[in-house]
């Protein structure tokens, strides 16, 4: 153990003396090593202290304040899918046409199928070339549809309509003149071209001319057509194959 003498504890104590005067200056107050005092800004100095004037309760000028009778009317929007206004007596006649084409250019498929036997022995056509009046036809309407539709989107409905019409009459009449199986072939797919325009622009046409129930009656009819024309395809060849000799 360390033996402390009184003379080391008495000048312990007066340098632990002489250390604390120093660390305080006259008039009380503490050296440098004491913490310096801070400083707090009182809330009202803060911008965020400020009042600031509500203006939730003022009141509008009166120059900016207009009578609603003053404004101009809003513009009405025209919708373009809307149709065109029709009086019932257009729509029942616009009606009856489209229907009567699709009787026409369905009744002329059935009027050779019944006939084609007669056809046979009249031009002395082999089976091959019998069978192509009949493929040509069909293939020129299912070739030619979509087409068909994507002109009467780009050119008009009407118009289509109108040149399908015109292309189907003036090629079935000329193929009934035909003394060949290979004209009578290319007769028939020119006037499956003429019912391939007509097949696309009558639907186009009811979709844009009738609304609701109107459209749901036209269309109706428009199906019937095909039925209709079918049956009086096989009955005017009946006819034709029956009093009226191909040659």
């Amino acid at each position: 153990m360390l033996n402390v003498t009184e003379d080391d504890q008495s000048s312990f104590q007066e340098g632990a003396h002489e250390q604390q005067k120093e660390n305080i200056q006259p008039g009380g107050t503490k050296g440098p090593s004491s913490a310096p005092n801070t400083f707090i800004k009182p809330a009202g100095d803060s911008p965020l202290g400020t009042n600031r004037k509500s203006t939730i309760n003022q009141d509008p000028s009166p120059a900016f304040i207009k009578d609603k009778r003053d404004r101009p009317p809003s513009p009405t929007v025209k919708n373009d899918a809307d149709p065109p206004a029709m009086s019932l007596k257009k729509q029942i006649v616009t009606a009856i046409i489209l229907t009567a084409t699709t009787v026409m250019t369905s009744s002329s498929g059935q009027v050779l199928n019944i006939a084609l036997p007669t056809i046979k022995d009249d031009l002395n056509i082999g089976e091959g070339d019998l069978q192509w009046i009949v493929s040509s036809y069909n293939l020129s309407v299912g070739c030619l549809l979509l087409f068909s539709g994507r002109l009467a989107d780009i050119y008009g409905r009407k118009k289509i309509l109108v040149v399908g019409i015109v292309v189907f009459t003036v090629f079935t009449l000329i193929g009934g003149f035909m003394q060949n199986g290979p004209g009578l072939v290319v007769t028939r797919a020119l006037t499956g071209c003429g019912v391939a325009m007509t097949t696309p622009s009558t639907t186009g046409i009811i979709a844009e001319l009738y609304t609701g129930k109107a459209r749901s009656r036209v269309f109706t009819c428009f199906g019937a057509g095909f039925s209709v024309g079918g049956i009086l395809g096989l009955l005017i060849g009946g006819l034709f194959v029956s009093y009226v000799k191909y040659t």
